[in-house]
C-alpha cells in the first residue's frame, strides 16, 4: 500500500503475480490483501505494469487525487473471487468520504465480468441509505462487446437523488448466445441515448406518473 505519498510515478514492463489462488479457496474466511492499493496520494501515476492472480481486487484507488492509472494489463482466471479487474466489476467506482468526481475512462477492454460500477452503496464509510449517492454527468460512448446477461445495460439509481445528464452514445453490445435478445433496465435516471442498439426507457421521476389515480368506471 501506498499511503500519503506525493508526486508518485511507477512506469515499466514488469509483472505482478501475488499467486492469489491461494487465497480463493478460503474466500469466506479471510481477509485478503489487494495487490496494490493507493490511500490519500495526490499526482500519481502508474503505468505499463501487468499484474495476475490477485488475492482480491487489483487495484484500489482511495481518497486520490489526480491519479493516472493507464497501459495496465490485469489477468486472472474468469471464476477468480471479486478479483475486481477481471472477477465481478472491470472497474468499480464507489462512494467515499467527499465522493468521487471528473474520473475519465477510456480505451478500456473488460472481460469477463460486469464492466464498468457506479454507485456502489455501503462503500468507503457511507451508510447504506438511498440519499447517500448522487450519480451525475456521466458519458459511456463507444462501447462494444457481448453480455452474458439478458439485462446488458442496467441504470438502476436512487429514488431520492437519481441519476442525471447520463449520455450514452456509439454503443453496440449482443449476446454471448447467438439469437438471444437484450434488454436495459433503468430506473429514477435521466438519460440520452444516441445510436445505442438497446432500447432505453427511462425517466428520473417515473413514481409522479400518472400524478393522480384513473377515474372510476361508471356502469
Amino acid at each position: 500500500m501506498f499511503k500519503n505519498v506525493e508526486s508518485l510515478f511507477i512506469n515499466g514492463s514488469g509483472v505482478l503475480d501475488p499467486h492469489g489462488e491461494t487465497w480463493w479457496r478460503s474466500v469466506r474466511h479471510s481477509q485478503r490483501p489487494r495487490t496494490l492499493s493507493f490511500k490519500q496520494c495526490t499526482d500519481i501515476i502508474y503505468n505499463g505494469l501487468t499484474q495476475y492472480n490477485s488475492p482480491k481486487n487489483h487495484i484500489s484507488v482511495y481518497g486520490c487525487t489526480n491519479a493516472t492509472l493507464s497501459n495496465l494489463t490485469l489477468l486472472a482466471p474468469e471464476k477468480s473471487p471479486n478479483t475486481d479487474g477481471i472477477g465481478d466489476d472491470c472497474i468499480a467506482i464507489t462512494g467515499g468520504r467527499g465522493g468521487s468526481s471528473d474520473i475519465n475512462i477510456t480505451r478500456v477492454a473488460c472481460g469477463p465480468g460486469h464492466g464498468i460500477s457506479i454507485g456502489s452503496l455501503g462503500k468507503g464509510d457511507i451508510d447504506d441509505t438511498g440519499n447517500a449517492v448522487k450519480v451525475s454527468d456521466v458519458t459511456f460512448r463507444y462501447i462494444e462487446g457481448t453480455s452474458a446477461s439478458k439485462i446488458a445495460i442496467k441504470l438502476d439509481c436512487d429514488e431520492n437523488q437519481g441519476c442525471h445528464n447520463i449520455v450514452m452514445e456509439h454503443i453496440k453490445l449482443t449476446s454471448a448466445k447467438p439469437g438471444k435478445k437484450l434488454s436495459a433496465y433503468c430506473k429514477f435516471a435521466d438519460v440520452k441515448a444516441s445510436f445505442v442498439n438497446i432500447h432505453i426507457k427511462c425517466g428520473l421521476y417515473p413514481q409522479l406518473f400518472p400524478l393522480f389515480p384513473p377515474l372510476p368506471k361508471i356502469i
